[in-house]
C-alpha cells in the first residue's frame, strides 16, 4: 500500500517520514474513533492514526464504528484513496445483536470466542489500537459514556489480543471504581501512550509498580498530523469569498456542549461565570473592531439533533446579533470533513476555540490561537506546542477575566505565530517518532 503523504500546513509542516514499510502486512484494529459520529475531532483522531500507522509499516486497517455488518470504503486522506474494512461494534442495548459489545465481551469471557463473530474478527487482527475519542477514557462526561470507551478494552484484554492505547487523556477519574477499572486496562495494555505531561503523571500513577518506560510512554496528539483538504468549489467558494472581504478573518468555535444547555457549564464543569454570555459579548466586541470579519466553526454537526451540536450553537449566535452585523459574520455549513474544517481554520489570522480538537487544526497550521478550556486536556496539548499560555480556563477565572485573557489572545497573535513557529518542527518530529515506535511495539 502507498504510504499516506504528511500534511502541508499553511505555515509549518512535519518532517518527512521515511520509515521503511514492514516485510509482513500487519493487520490492526481502531476502536475510539469512528469516522460516522459527526465529532469533527473524532474523526480527525481516526484519518491522522490511519496516516501515520501506513505513514510507518503496511497494514490492513479495520475500523470499528457505529454501522450495521461489515463494509469497505476508501477514505480520502492526504490526496490518497486508502482502503479500510468498517465493521459495526459497540454499545447499546440490544443485546441480541451480535454487534454489541457486551454480548461480545460475556462470549470473550465463556471462551466461546471462535464462535463469536465479533469475537473473530478481533482474534484475527495483530493488535487493537484504542484512542478513547482522545478525552472519553474517564468519568467526566458519565458513567455511561465511561462503560462505553472501556468496552472494548476490555474485550481486547479477554480475548488476549494486544492492546495499544493511543495518545490521549487519562481521567479524571471520580469514582474508586472507575479509577480501578481503568488501571486495570493499562496494565493490560502492550503499550500505553499520553498525550501530554500531565496525562502521563495519571497514566504513572495508575500502573504503579506495573510503569515499564519501554511500554508506557508521552507523545502527542496524532490530530496534529491530520491533512488540510479543500472542499469542492461549491462549499470552498464562499469561505474564499468571505476571506477576501475582510482585512482580518477570525474563526470562533462556539460549544454546543456548553452553549445549548445553560447552566451546565458550571454544574458539570465548574465554570465560575456563563459560557454563553462569554461567547456573546466575545462576538459583539470583536464586530466593534474595524476590518475583522468572523467565521464560525461548527467542529460537532450531528445529522440529528443533539443537544451537544455545534451548528445549532452558530445558529443561535447569530439570530442574537443584529442585521447589521450578521453580514460580517459567516457559519460554515453541516457537511465539512474534519480535513476540510482544518482547511478553513487555515484561512483565520486567528482562531478562538472551545472544542480542544479545532484548537488543534488551527495550531497545526501555525495559526495563533486562543482556547477557551473546560478541562486539563487543553492545557496539556498547548503545552506541547510551546503556547500555554494561550490556554484560558474559565473554572479558575470569572467572566471579565476571561473575556480580558481571550482578547488579550488576539492582540497578542503574531508573538503565539512566533511560538508556533519555533515549536511545531519538533512537535511533528515527535509524531513521526511516535508511530514507528507504535508500529515496532506491535511486530516485537
Amino acid at each position: 500500500m502507498t504510504p499516506v503523504a504528511a500534511p502541508s500546513p499553511r505555515r509549518a509542516a512535519p518532517a518527512s517520514l521515511r520509515a521503511a514499510p514492514a516485510p509482513s502486512t500487519l493487520r490492526l484494529g481502531l476502536f475510539g474513533c469512528p469516522l460516522d459520529t459527526g465529532n469533527a475531532g473524532v474523526s480527525a483522531l481516526g484519518l491522522s492514526t490511519i496516516r501515520g500507522i501506513l505513514s510507518a509499516s503496511n497494514a490492513e486497517i479495520t475500523m470499528f464504528d457505529f454501522g450495521a455488518g461489515e463494509r469497505r470504503a476508501d477514505l480520502s486522506i492526504a490526496d490518497r484513496s486508502v482502503p479500510v474494512r468498517l465493521v459495526g461494534l459497540y454499545n447499546s442495548r440490544r443485546y441480541y445483536r451480535t454487534s454489541n459489545l457486551t454480548q461480545a465481551l460475556l462470549a470473550a469471557r465463556a471462551s466461546l470466542g471462535r464462535l463469536h463473530p465479533a469475537c473473530r474478527t478481533i482474534l484475527d487482527l495483530d493488535a487493537i489500537l484504542d484512542i478513547s475519542g482522545g478525552d472519553s477514557f474517564a468519568d467526566l462526561y458519565g458513567q455511561r459514556r465511561f462503560t462505553d470507551v472501556t468496552l472494548p478494552k476490555r474485550l481486547a484484554l479477554a480475548l488476549g489480543v494486544r492492546l495499544i492505547l493511543l495518545p490521549q487523556t487519562y481521567g479524571p477519574y471520580n469514582l474508586p471504581s472507575n479509577r480501578a477499572a481503568a488501571a486495570r486496562i493499562v496494565r493490560g495494555a502492550a503499550q500505553c501512550w499520553a498525550r501530554d505531561e500531565h496525562s502521563f503523571s495519571i497514566l504513572r500513577g495508575l500502573l504503579a509498580d506495573a510503569f515499564d518506560p519501554a511500554k508506557h510512554h508521552t507523545g502527542v496528539d496524532v490530530a496534529f498530523g491530520l491533512p488540510a483538504a479543500r472542499p469542492a468549489d461549491e462549499l470552498a467558494a464562499p469561505v474564499e469569498r468571505f476571506a477576501s472581504q475582510w482585512p482580518l478573518v477570525v474563526g470562533l468555535n462556539v460549544s454546543g456542549l456548553l452553549y445549548n444547555k445553560p447552566g451546565e457549564d458550571a454544574a458539570r464543569y465548574g465554570f465560575r461565570s456563563s459560557y454563553r454570555g462569554l461567547i456573546d459579548e466575545l462576538l459583539r466586541r470583536l464586530l466593534a473592531l474595524p476590518d475583522v470579519g468572523v467565521l464560525l466553526v461548527p467542529h460537532v454537526a450531528p445529522t440529528r439533533p443533539m443537544i451537544d451540536d455545534d451548528g445549532a450553537a452558530c445558529d443561535a449566535v447569530l439570530r442574537g446579533l443584529p442585521a447589521s452585523a450578521r453580514e460580517r459574520v459567516h457559519a460554515l455549513p453541516r457537511g465539512l470533513d474534519a480535513s476540510q474544517l482544518k482547511w478553513a481554520i487555515g484561512r483565520c489570522a486567528w482562531f478562538c476555540g472551545t472544542r480542544m480538537h479545532s484548537t488543534i487544526g488551527a495550531i497545526s497550521q501555525g495559526v495563533p490561537t486562543t482556547a477557551i478550556a473546560y478541562s486539563d486536556k487543553t492545557l496539556g496539548v498547548f503545552a506541547t506546542a510551546g503556547v500555554a499560555r494561550c490556554v484560558v480556563d474559565p473554572r479558575t477565572l470569572e467572566g471579565p477575566a476571561v473575556l480580558d485573557r481571550v482578547l488579550d489572545g488576539f492582540t497578542s497573535r503574531d508573538a503565539a505565530a512566533r511560538d508556533l513557529a519555533d515549536a511545531l518542527p519538533a512537535l511533528f518530529a515527535r509524531l513521526d517518532e511516535q508511530f514507528r515506535t507504535i508500529v515496532t511495539g506491535i511486530g516485537a
